[in-house]
């Protein structure tokens, strides 16, 4: 019963960037503030391609009371997004750091939610197919800008 993650925080996965907020991308991500406050989230951004589409939406932040509410918002967490996308098997992937991990919805389009040290929180949904994309767009541009700096270096410049 997993369903594929569409969105979150207003945004959804694959639309493309407004005109205007595209001059506020940096390095692919544009920082953003959510019109209804999620807590314990207070950092948000969207990650996107080349051609502006939103491949990640990112939102990390702590619990109130200096973690005193980690169980409830992590308890709130687990039930809301099992509810809405249904919870994936639970294995150690070691790729993915440390912390309590927990993954949502399909295989293509996934949320993960990260808990480091009962504090930081960090919820990232992912289109899976578009993150490949986009991988390959930020390889191909550093191979081309090594390329320059090496034909730059090797005349002197």
């Amino acid at each position: 019963n997993l369903k594929p993650v569409v969105g979150a925080f207003g945004w959804k996965l694959g639309d493309k960037l407004p005109g205007q907020f595209r001059s506020q991308v940096h390095d692919g991500s544009y920082a953003f503030r959510p019109e209804k406050e999620t807590q314990p989230f207070d950092n948000c951004e969207l990650e996107i391609t080349e051609d502006g589409r939103i491949y990640c939406i990112k939102a990390t932040g702590y619990p109130p009371d200096n973690g005193e509410d980690s169980d409830t918002c992590k308890n709130a967490l687990l039930s809301l997004l099992s509810e809405k996308y249904g919870r994936r098997p639970q294995g150690r992937d070691f790729s993915f750091g440390s912390g309590d991990n927990y993954f949502f919805g399909s295989d293509d389009q996934t949320a993960h939610l990260n808990i480091f040290e009962r504090n930081l929180f960090t919820l990232e949904y992912c289109d899976k197919n578009l993150q490949s994309i986009a991988y390959d767009e930020q390889e191909a541009k550093r191979k081309k800008d090594e390329a320059e700096k090496k034909a730059a270096l090797s005349k002197g410049l």
